[in-house]
């Protein structure tokens, strides 16, 4: 996967529009939890008080596939507020300058990685993140025989006959997404002191010779 120097700087803007984004969620979510006033501009009848003190904005999440995770990394450093990451397949390569934003990042962060789209560089880059996570736990899974999309709903949105010549992977992609959503779940129950749940315990225990732990 080969990408131009000259990319980079409008890769920056987009990061810097997304983190934005990402904050004013949190800022919006926040509001509507204080019960705050605010016009809706979607011009529908919901009553935006029903989402007051309703809402534990205590340890937010966030999460992100691809340059999503490259965003949520970027918002962790910046936005304190954000408590957990969990970073799948993350494309690194926006970061691979950026020495000082894993000494920024003192929160949590589970990388969820595929086997097929990662590159030497970008696993390089991703190391730095877990070598040097002096403040917080940063965990690394790789899931076996998985592709890029195993982590959305693209392969379910096109027919079979697409998916099985351009989307294939050696695992069965809902058994992909299913470990992934709870590897994804474990994680975030550990991260707020939360007891296993036991059916996804079983299910990865289970399927334990799909899942590998650390950068291959």
């Amino acid at each position: 996967m080969q990408f131009e120097k000259d990319d980079m700087p409008l890769r920056q803007q987009q990061l810097q529009i997304r983190m934005r984004e990402c904050s004013q969620t949190l800022d919006l979510l926040f509001k509507l939890n204080g019960g705050a006033e605010l016009e809706n501009i979607t011009q529908s009848s919901m009553n935006l008080g029903a989402f007051k003190n309703v809402m534990d904005l205590s340890s937010p999440a966030i999460a992100g596939h691809s340059f999503g995770s490259t965003t949520l990394l970027r918002t962790l450093a910046a936005d304190k507020r954000y408590k957990i990451g969990l970073a799948m397949d993350a494309w690194m390569w926006p970061l691979k300058d950026e020495l000082e934003l894993t000494r920024n990042i003192q929160q949590p962060v589970l990388f969820i990685n595929s086997e097929t789209f990662q590159t030497s560089h970008n696993l390089e880059t991703m190391k730095r993140f877990t070598a040097n996570a002096d403040y917080a736990e940063r965990s690394v899974l790789t899931l076996r025989g998985s592709i890029h999309d195993n982590q959305n709903d693209v392969p379910y949105l096109l027919p079979w006959y697409i998916r099985r010549f351009t989307y294939h992977s050696a695992i069965h992609p809902l058994l992909a997404l299913q470990l992934n959503n709870c590897i994804s779940l474990r994680y975030l129950r550990q991260c707020l002191g939360h007891p296993p749940d036991e059916e996804h315990s079983k299910l990865l225990e289970h399927y334990a010779q799909w899942i590998y732990r650390g950068i291959p």
